[in-house]
């Protein structure tokens, strides 16, 4: 592939939901000759120097309409001076749509990346008008559609590595990954954190919670936490982390002795993978994961959305042994190694674009 046309949400390696999309963005590299990424917003660009970004300005807090005269002034530009061999939209239906008239007049392929339970009039449109979409799992894309193709989730398991075993620690480590929004449910979290403690059978207790709020509703719920929190006397057991960098959340599943994502039904959480990655092994609730973990694994660690289950399962992980826990780490890389690693994921992605040019140029 000689050029490729990028759309992105977010450009911007310190991101720490974002941030793995500059991941992406060097795997589509070491395939393409040049890659041009027109973005909503940006911060620190950690990218080879055959990318070139573009932002539409997001981060200057540009109106909407100003963004959207600055996305058709760079796109303009680009296609006046490059052709493209596709184009590839992360997370941006919109973006996908106000250039899809002009694409496909000089004949460039849109794939769309878009992994969440909302289904919008807009993603309907942009799905219409692209020639195929890409998503992590059957949950992650819920319109109907022959474009629709699963390629997993391009977790970089170069950098998600499980830590060298340094003996064992006094303390059981819990980790939660992600925004705190009510439906990640850490209500309930703390809840099963408060039983355990109370617990006598488990070692001392730690409860880290990596991610920030968003919005206003956000912000509510973790003052909410908080009360709940100091009710319950878990102060010293519980750590609000904030957002990070992406490049320092490794090191907190790697600290961790269990991973755990109350989130309900629906598309595959990332953050999940990235831990099974790390050998880290999840409690999880979200039912789609029985796929991903196959009949065994999940009988374990795929429990209800109940204090008490979530309790037993952070008991079950902190009585196993060092071997026990390292040969079912092993288990959960491996699943991740071969159904959603970045390597895979841009293999496959690389031959929708050059499949869907060839059948451009026909």
């Amino acid at each position: 592939m000689k050029r490729l046309l990028l759309f992105n949400l977010a450009t911007d390696a310190d991101d720490s939901i974002l941030g793995f999309t500059t991941s992406w963005i060097r795997a589509l590299a070491s395939h393409a000759e040049t890659i041009d990424v027109i973005s909503m917003r940006t911060g620190r660009i950690d990218v080879p120097e055959k990318v070139y970004v573009y932002s539409v300005g997001k981060e200057l807090a540009y109106s909407e309409a100003r963004r959207a005269i600055e996305f058709y002034r760079i796109l303009f530009r680009l296609l006046r001076k490059y052709r493209y061999d596709g184009c590839f939209a992360h997370m941006m239906p919109l973006f996908a749509v106000m250039a899809a008239p002009f694409l496909k007049i000089k004949k460039i392929p849109i794939v769309l990346w878009y992994a969440h339970k909302s289904v919008t009039n807009l993603l309907r449109l942009a799905t219409c008008l692209v020639d195929r979409v890409v998503t992590s799992n059957q949950k992650g894309f819920r319109i109907a559609s022959p474009k629709v193709h699963i390629i997993g989730h391009g977790i970089d398991t170069a950098r998600f590595v499980p830590k060298e075993y340094q003996g064992a620690s006094e303390s059981f480590t819990v980790v939660t990954v992600g925004r705190i929004s009510p439906i990640k449910r850490l209500d309930l979290l703390i809840e099963a954190i408060h039983l355990l403690y109370r617990d006598k059978r488990c070692r001392p207790l730690q409860l880290n919670i990596v991610g920030g709020a968003l919005t206003d509703r956000d912000r509510h719920y973790m003052e909410a936490l908080k009360r709940q929190i100091h009710a319950k006397d878990l102060d010293s057991h519980v750590n609000f982390i904030g957002s990070i960098p992406f490049e320092r959340i490794v090191g907190y599943y790697q600290q961790a002795d269990c991973l755990v994502n109350l989130s309900p039904d629906g598309a595959i959480d990332k953050a999940v993978l990235e831990a099974m990655s790390c050998g880290l092994i999840p409690v999880i609730c979200n039912q789609s994961f029985r796929e991903v973990l196959g009949a065994e694994l999940s009988e374990r660690w795929v429990v209800g959305a109940e204090p008490s289950l979530i309790k037993e399962r952070f008991l079950e992980a902190a009585s196993l042994s060092q071997e026990a826990r390292q040969q079912i780490g092993q288990r959960l890389r491996q699943i991740v190694i071969e159904k959603h690693s970045l390597q895979k994921w841009v293999r496959q992605l690389v031959d929708i674009l050059a499949s869907l040019r060839r059948e451009k140029l026909l």
